[in-house]
């Protein structure tokens, strides 16, 4: 892997690179995490990335905010188990591939639970994965509140992750 500051993924073992998110990205990822972290049951955690998702030796995923059972955490390693929710907040350079093939790769590997933001917007789409597919459950935008119960109780609105 190259050192050079960028962030890699590996789908299906091709490599991709993405450029560093702006201020407004970052801003949303880290109050989100906050967000999740305060609601979720304790034995869960909420990182940030960057913490890569192992599905094998040549496919991993970097989600902008990973959710997962307390109980899969390696200190010294990747999560290697399946995540029970997983975040990522758009940018300009990775809203199509968001929406599109890491949408199909978190199905595809059972993650439950999928909810993409946008910071430029602001909204956010939560998906629940119905058999080897998403649903969408919930889309908000503004100051609407975005409620959700699964995979477990979390109430705020999108302007709240980027308000100065």
């Amino acid at each position: 892997m190259p050192e050079d500051g960028r962030r890699y993924e590996s789908f299906a073992g091709v490599l991709t690179m993405t450029p560093s998110p702006n201020g407004r990205h970052q801003l949303a990822v880290v109050r989100l995490c906050r967000l999740l972290e305060d609601a979720a049951p304790a034995n869960l955690r909420v990182l940030p990335a960057p913490y890569d998702w192992w599905i094998s030796e040549i496919e991993w995923y970097e989600p902008d905010v990973v959710v997962f059972h307390r109980d899969d955490f390696d200190p010294g390693g990747p999560l290697r188990a399946t995540p029970l929710l997983v975040v990522e907040v758009a940018s300009p350079s990775t809203r199509l591939h968001d929406l599109n093939a890491k949408f199909a790769a978190y199905a595809a590997n059972g993650c439950p639970h999928y909810f993409v933001v946008d910071p430029d917007e602001p909204s956010v789409v939560a998906f629940r994965l119905a058999g080897r597919i998403y649903e969408e459950v919930a889309r908000v935008a503004g100051d609407e509140r975005f409620c959700v119960s699964e995979p477990f109780a979390v109430d705020f609105s999108p302007s709240e992750l980027v308000a100065d």
